[in-house]
């Protein structure tokens, strides 16, 4: 996932914006790079927002800590560098 516009700046109190990748497997690819170009921490927690219907399976080097669906959308709780598994909680 890359900054959105605004090259990465934040308003007060609020995280970090970033781009929402639209092909199917495009969130597992960002993750993937990421991590390879060292931007994701051991042990970081990462967020996927998915649709509900999509298909989505963790990178390697990502454990899925937990899945929500709210409505259309799914969010997907990561872990990298392992250390966690899937709670099962949809």
């Amino acid at each position: 996932m890359v900054p959105a516009a605004g090259h990465g700046r934040r308003a007060a109190g609020s995280a970090r914006n970033v781009a929402r990748p639209t092909a199917p497997t495009a969130a597992a690819t960002a993750k993937t790079a990421l991590a390879a170009a060292g931007w994701i921490a051991r042990d970081a927690l990462c967020v996927v927002e998915v649709s509900a219907k999509e298909p989505f399976a963790a990178p390697e080097g990502f454990a899925i800590l937990d899945e929500r669906r709210y409505g259309k959308a799914r969010l997907t709780f990561l872990r990298y560098g392992g250390g966690g598994e899937r709670t099962g909680r949809n």
